[in-house]
């Protein structure tokens, strides 16, 4: 794979620590997931595949370049930690075909994460003061 659009929904969005690593691909603009999942998160965001809170709230990036996809797949731990799939996105009033990186369900702890019910990582303070977080406590 020489080229793909990614969708990214947490650190290596515009302004987060590890967008550094994308500022040499080309941002496309936001874009939300077709699809219900459950986004938690501690301390860094997980996407989950299997379980429906909200569309996903994210940025569509095309990313060219073998060296830079390993890169990427390196910092996710793809396919040991996230796993990289395709999945359908809205953007620009289009359904398109995108790679997300996904959290399987066995590799994390849920029990001290927290959800973000409207699936936007960039807008916890919204999330907040709307009643859209909800810590799990088991």
């Amino acid at each position: 794979m020489n080229k793909m659009l990614l969708m990214v929904y947490g650190t290596l969005m515009n302004n987060f620590h590890n967008n550094g690593l994308l500022k040499e691909q080309k941002y496309l603009g936001k874009c939300e997931t077709k699809e219900k999942y459950t986004m938690y998160v501690n301390g860094i965001p997980y996407v989950f595949p299997d379980k429906e809170t909200s569309t996903i709230k994210g940025e569509l990036w095309e990313v060219s370049g073998e060296d830079y996809i390993q890169d990427l797949d390196s910092l996710e731990g793809h396919p040991d930690w996230y796993e990289r799939k395709e999945i359908e996105v809205d953007f620009n009033g289009e359904s398109i075909t995108v790679w997300l990186y996904f959290m399987p369900d066995s590799s994390v702890t849920l029990s001290t994460m927290t959800i973000i019910k409207n699936g936007d990582f960039a807008n916890p303070e919204y999330a907040k003061n709307n009643n859209l977080i909800e810590t799990i406590n088991n």
